[in-house]
């Protein structure tokens, strides 16, 4: 990684006296890769090591798992052993009222120490994912309610105006991590895209990313963003244990999210470049949560519409080998003993997990206990940024593929109906109330008697936290996977909806990604929508063909196709390398130009004719 230059102590580093010397300096990119989409297809070694077909293949139903999740979740009136989940702040301290949820089962007074108990990343995910499966949470059925409740407006009380940002908890203070206090602002983001009728959750999110975005100049000034945190009262650059230095891929996410929304602020793209830059510039894999995955986005949107050159191989591979930043868990210790965070593949005690966000060398319950340990959570977060990143960079489109299509089978053992009872800590409690709760984690080995896995628990119990290790936090997203995956025809092949999780997205036209397991080639059916209909695989630069009702979509093995469905009535044209119909841009990278562009799109029966 960059080295600190010699005036940037460890511990805390102050706001410059000045900013008007760095306020006209814009960084070029100097990270060639091409334009977007051009060139070699991206891939990791251990995508590549997953398996094309796993043994047993199944697809649970993610969007009813994910909508049952939402019903048990948001019922303040259910009973049952540590039941409700949902309860009533009636505090005042931000709102009139909000609501809270442990983020644990069993965990309504949250360690006792939050004060006012519930996590924003929580609640807000939780909304989030209601908001992704088409749900209008701003007057959501709360049973007991006499009426429908904005609980989008209600987020609000996260706003910490001492710090001018939203954080985790109402009355928290910024300075102890990163993750936990970027993180709510990007889910703010996403609820003020998916609502924006709400106008003062919307000038919140602004003035968050505004103070957000004073925080990443002053990074970018310094050159050095590999801190734990950011105290944004004191705009102090803060290391106490441990260092989080992919909080450039979460800034630079956040920033594009802003622009996107507030073109006119120049601070935000600013932000977005100076993020960027100093991300693509590292040598060794910065990856300490999530975040990388939404660098991998912000490259390759930055890439297709700015014309920028990051290296989105890079930042993408980031997301899926081992980390240079994790130690023996949780926090950074020595790199040469660390934990191997990333994606995990392989089978434990027999069952594919391949694709699951995670580490291959943790300690499970002591430093002498280590073994692999996956986590919910991580896993529909990277669904989120990756997913819609390919609609960008057609490059990711296979790898892509080959990944939702393995975890969308392995994460299916982060719930109880999907183990069996000894292969998990709180069977008793899930088969009285329900499965739709998700573990926090899979464990490659038994943490209490270390007999093989996969085995289904979390650090609750293991930390004392709480008595269930079935996680609201844990399946906060699970809305993501709910919303974006879609099962065909043909066993094994997903259609994936590129634009489901692409929020302040410029106009575009329905998107599906498509990867193909087997090994011979898939013929996929596919709904065209009812009328007349031109389809265009951005991977292949062809035409698929017309259709108005469905259409046939044929798959090479281990290979994908992104679908791109253009209503007949609108003349395609190629312009600057990009396909375009009327003035919407349908393929952001079309190289070399194909002469059938600028003609009428081929019939079903010529699909593949110049």
């Amino acid at each position: 990684m960059n080295g600190k230059p010699p005036w940037a102590p460890v511990g805390l580093i102050p706001w410059p006296l000045s900013l008007g010397v760095f306020s006209a300096v814009l960084l070029a990119s100097p990270f060639a890769m091409g334009a977007a989409g051009a060139g070699e297809e991206i891939t990791t070694p251990r995508i590549e090591s997953y398996p094309r077909e796993g043994r047993g293949y199944r697809l649970i139903d993610w969007r009813q798992r994910a909508e049952d999740f939402l019903t048990f979740t948001l019922d303040p009136v259910r009973k049952g052993e540590y039941l409700p989940l949902m309860w009533w702040n009636q505090t005042k301290a931000r709102t009139e009222t909000t609501f809270g949820l442990p983020s644990y089962v069993g965990m309504k007074n949250q360690w006792g120490v939050f004060g006012i108990a519930h996590e924003g990343i929580v609640t807000m995910g939780v909304l989030l994912s209601g908001a992704l499966l088409g749900h209008d949470m701003t007057r959501w059925i709360v049973p007991g309610s006499p009426e429908a409740v904005n609980l989008v407006r209600m987020q609000e009380a996260y706003f910490a105006p001492e710090d001018g940002v939203f954080l985790n908890r109402i009355g928290g203070q910024s300075g102890g991590s990163f993750w936990y206090e970027l993180t709510p602002s990007i889910l703010a983001g996403a609820l003020v895209a998916a609502y924006p009728g709400e106008e003062s959750l919307a000038e919140k999110w602004r003035a968050s990313c505004r103070r957000w975005a004073e925080a990443a100049l002053h990074l970018w000034q310094i050159n050095d963003f590999n801190f734990q945190a950011y105290d944004l009262r004191k705009k102090q650059a803060v290391v106490r244990r441990w260092r989080e230095p992919d909080s450039a891929a979460g800034l630079a996410f956040l920033m594009q999210m802003a622009h996107a929304k507030w073109p006119g602020e120049q601070t935000f793209s600013r932000e977005t470049r100076h993020a960027l830059d100093w991300l693509c510039a590292q040598h060794e894999n910065p990856n300490y949560e999530f975040f990388a995955a939404f660098g991998a986005y912000a490259a390759a949107r930055s890439n297709a519409e700015q014309g920028a050159h990051y290296d989105v191989g890079k930042v993408f591979g980031w997301c899926f080998e081992d980390s240079a930043v994790r130690g023996i868990g949780p926090h950074v210790k020595d790199p040469a003993r660390g934990d191997g965070w990333g994606a995990v593949s392989g089978r434990w005690g027999g069952c594919d997990v391949a694709g699951l966000v995670g580490v291959s060398r943790g300690a499970l319950s002591s430093p002498k206990m280590r073994g692999g340990y996956a986590f919910s959570m991580e896993t529909f977060a990277y669904a989120w940024p990756l997913v819609a990143a390919s609609r960008y960079d057609n490059r990711l489109a296979r790898p892509v593929g080959k990944w939702m299509h393995a975890a969308a089978h392995s994460a299916r053992l982060f719930y109880p109906d999907q183990l069996p009872p000894a292969k998990q800590s709180d069977w008793a409690w899930a088969s009285k109330h329900t499965a739709a709760i998700p573990y926090e984690g899979l464990m490659e080995k038994n943490n209490r008697t270390g007999e093989p896995g996969p085995f289904a628990s979390g650090d609750p119990s293991n930390q004392g936290w709480g008595p269930i290790n079935l996680g609201i936090y844990s399946g906060a997203l699970s809305g993501v996977f709910g919303a974006i995956i879609r099962p065909t025809p043909v066993a094994g092949v997903l259609a994936l909806d590129t634009r489901r999780t692409d929020f302040f997205a410029r106009p575009s036209f329905p998107t599906t990604l498509l990867y193909n397991p087997r090994l011979e080639t898939a013929k996929v059916m596919l709904p065209a929508g009812g009328e007349p209909t031109r389809v265009w695989d951005a991977v292949a630069n062809r035409w698929i063909g017309d259709a108005s009702s469905e259409i046939e979509i044929a798959i090479e093995p281990d290979a994908a196709v992104i679908a791109t469905f253009i209503p007949a009535r609108l003349k395609p044209s190629f312009e600057h390398g990009r396909l375009y119909a009327g003035n919407i841009i349908a393929d952001y990278s079309v190289t070399p130009p194909s002469p059938s562009i600028q003609q009428h799109a081929p019939t079903t029966k010529d699909a593949n004719m110049p």
